[in-house]
């Protein structure tokens, strides 16, 4: 890649491989593992700390205040379901209307997408319907409600307010308008710091910031799980491996006029 290259600053082995990762406010980092039945916390330097069991199949993971483990489970009936834990401790669950995709907002509020729809959800499960979630396959939750959403037809990456207004996007291959950059497809996205972006590739990272503009660019794995919790740490992780990120970068080192265009997803 090109731009500013920087290796991970620590590594450690996880004990199966990783099928989802997050990082809590507290800057804890929890691995989904054992084929979506337990969850692993590690401290940020990769110290386990807890593995908490969850009652159904885990298919996605996310942080919220407290260090609260939000869970999308799949029961042995098929049913969705959020699961919330404190610790190793059961807090309480309910139907999820769509997922596996999730994430928190500031706010508390859970954010689900699938290749269907979109829902933000209160705790009590009840809420409504989030703009531009058709066939998505990534889903990130940043800073004053604004989340990412990955696709799955094409390769691009939606930036959205809280209002579900279009920010900015890209979409690759080319398409030849002044207003889109011809970018590479992205693997898995993550919230960075002040409403910005982590984008993982196979070659390594990216950092956007919150109006498009890639500033920071790291060597790295082809890592399928991505996650940061806003600030200048993110982590990613390759089968066993979990590699931490810190952002050095306080100027951009490379520009990109990416401007604002429609969503397309198809």
């Amino acid at each position: 890649m090109m731009g500013l290259m920087l290796a991970a600053t620590l590594t450690w082995t996880t004990a199966a491989p990783v099928e989802g990762l997050a990082v809590g406010p507290s800057g804890d980092v929890y691995a989904l593992m054992f084929g979506g039945s337990a969850v692993a916390r590690y401290n940020p330097d990769g110290a386990l700390k807890t593995v908490t069991f969850v009652d159904g199949t885990a298919q996605g993971i996310a942080l919220g205040a407290l260090d609260t483990l939000v869970v999308f489970t799949v029961d042995g009936n098929g049913t969705s379901r959020i699961e919330r834990w404190v610790g190793k401790s059961f807090v309480d669950a309910f139907d999820a209307p769509t997922g596996p995709r999730i994430g928190v907002g500031p706010d508390g509020l859970i954010y689900l997408a699938s290749k269907r729809d979109g829902w933000r959800v209160n705790g009590q499960g009840s809420g409504e319907p989030f703009g531009g979630a058709r066939d998505c396959i990534g889903l990130a939750v940043g800073s004053a409600g604004a989340y990412y959403l990955k696709g799955s037809n094409t390769a691009g990456v939606v930036a959205y307010d809280g209002a579900g207004a279009v920010r900015w996007s890209y979409y690759f291959p080319d398409d030849g308008s002044p207003d889109h950059a011809p970018l590479r497809p992205a693997q898995a996205i993550a919230a960075g710091m002040a409403g910005g972006l982590y984008l993982a590739f196979p070659d390594g990272f990216e950092r956007w910031t919150s109006d498009g503009t890639l500033a920071e660019t790291f060597d790295g794995p082809a890592a399928r799980f991505i996650a940061s919790n806003g600030g200048r740490t993110f982590y990613a992780a390759d089968g066993t491996t979990v590699y931490r990120y810190d952002s050095q970068a306080t100027t951009p080192v490379q520009h990109a006029s990416l401007g604002v265009v429609k969503a397309r997803w198809r």
